[in-house]
């Protein structure tokens, strides 16, 4: 299926209800189902599973908090998206258990509810960690944080956070205090920096001295991202977070964007040529063997001429799904265009490669794929070489020659030149 995670959408106005619906399907990727009342939302949440829930505060069976009461003890993370709210309300809300409030006042605020759902699916393996010499600090910080679905740390000091650190490599965002003995939060920045830079680990200083201004100049010269002043303010502290979290994914998209295909999130061919001729260098020189694969989706025109682009879109990425589950990851598997794969395979025999293609040509064979209430079948042709030739654009183009022939022959198998 082309949904893998579901959002659960409360509200009433069908016009907005549908506006979310498609926003949320077409933007994000994600499968929506909807409901008008509270009492529907919890028969709902009772047999089914949400990554994340938006939903309205005024419902035929409910209103204000009462919405949220209802749907907290199911721990999923909450945006409520309300008309008007007031400030009563908002103190209230704030201390409940919700990711954050939206106010439905301009084109903008869905933006921003596509914006929290996105980091909820971007971060659902992300770890924090909090250090501070203060327990009560720590506990104070933690209760904030722990709206975003992530994992929590917490330290004392800065050589704890640093052993923390080291075997908890999947932590992107530190939150550390200045004032700690032992190791203070420059000190404890500059170790981090000398492995992790700037744009692959998050470190937002706090600090509650009364030289704020050169402290925060002092450390966003160290290598810092960001900086908090105490008393921390929970709903600016979440939404600096996220922020900050949110740029370290804006940066690996753009550097990942260089080499991967933007639909079926493959290698791209610049990616296929830069390293795929080293392997194949090392093959000639070191005279370990590589075979190329070169693939086709058959009749993949018919596909899009008979379900649409969007349908053919979806059978690129099940077809890449297979392709990359099933190879190792010292082969190289790229998207060569249109509806063409190639795939390196590194330190293989023939043989070993053939069955490992006919593994995949019988996967794709036995897929179906559901779209719009439809479902539809693909079949794949291959042609594969362990010749080298004199470059790797010759190994590649000899496993296109095979290609040709194994459509020549009816397609859905595979040929060996």
């Amino acid at each position: 299926m082309y949904f893998m995670k579901k959002v659960l959408i409360i509200e009433d106005n069908k016009t907005i209800q549908l506006i979310e619906k498609t926003r949320i399907e077409e933007d994000l990727h994600l499968e929506v189902e909807t409901c008008e009342t509270l009492e529907d939302s919890i028969a709902l949440l009772k047999n089914n599973s949400y990554l994340a829930i938006l939903a309205d505060l005024t419902l035929p069976d409910a209103t204000g908090t009462q919405v949220v009461d209802g749907i907290s003890r199911f721990n999923t993370p909450t945006i409520v998206f309300t008309g008007t709210i007031d400030s009563d309300l908002r103190r209230r809300l704030l201390k409940m258990k919700i990711l954050d409030y939206v106010i439905k006042d301009n084109p903008g605020s869905l933006d921003y509810v596509l914006r929290l759902i996105q980091f909820i699916v971007n971060n659902q393996n992300t770890a924090i960690m909090i250090v501070d010499d203060s327990k009560t600090a720590r506990y104070d910080l933690a209760y904030a944080i722990k709206r975003i679905p992530v994992e929590i740390f917490q330290a004392k000091d800065g050589e704890e956070a640093l052993e923390i650190l080291e075997v908890n490599p999947h932590i992107r965002l530190i939150l550390t205090d200045q004032e700690m003995p032992k190791m203070g939060g420059i000190k404890l920045l500059q170790k981090i920096r000398r492995k992790h830079s700037i744009n692959e680990l998050v470190v937002i200083g706090t600090s509650g001295s009364n030289d704020k201004s050169d402290l925060t100049i002092d450390f966003l010269k160290s290598g810092g991202n960001d900086f908090i002043t105490k008393p921390i303010v929970h709903e600016e502290l979440l939404t600096r977070v996220i922020s900050n979290i949110e740029m370290l994914d804006y940066i690996k998209i753009a550097k990942e964007s260089a080499v991967r295909d933007f639909l079926t999130g493959l290698y791209n061919r610049r990616y296929l040529y830069d390293a795929g001729t080293q392997l194949f260098e090392n093959g000639k020189r070191k005279n370990f063997n590589i075979v190329a694969c070169m693939l086709d989706i058959d009749f993949f025109k018919k596909v899009n001429d008979t379900y649409g682009h969007y349908a053919g879109d979806l059978a690129l990425k099940e077809v890449s799904s297979i392709l990359e589950k099933s190879l190792r990851g010292t082969d190289i598997v790229s998207r060569f265009g249109g509806e063409e794969f190639c795939i390196i395979l590194s330190n293989s025999s023939l043989d070993d490669a053939h069955m490992v293609m006919e593994k995949i040509r019988k996967g794709i064979e036995a897929l179906t794929i559901e779209y719009n209430e439809i479902t539809f079948k693909v079949t794949i042709s291959i042609g594969m070489t362990q010749t080298l030739g004199h470059t790797l654009s010759d190994m590649i183009s000899i496993a296109d020659t095979a290609l040709y022939k194994a459509k020549e022959s009816g397609r859905n198998c595979i040929v060996i030149e």
